[in-house]
């Protein structure tokens, strides 16, 4: 699989993405651990994930 490079928005580190990201699509900067979230596909754009909130079963 061939793979794209973007960068992280908390450290500017160089973050792998596949070559068909999807929006949405999550990834880990391997230097700092952010989860970012890809937003645009070509180029891949990536922003730092939303955090999820606990819901606690409601």
């Amino acid at each position: 699989m061939k793979r794209t490079m973007a960068h992280c928005t908390e450290c500017d580190a160089e973050v792998t993405v596949p070559d068909d990201p999807l929006v949405g699509e999550i990834v880990d900067c391997t230097v700092c651990g952010t989860e970012l979230e890809t937003v645009e596909v070509s180029p891949p754009v990536l922003q730092r994930a939303p955090e999820l909130a606990e819901d606690w079963g409601e």
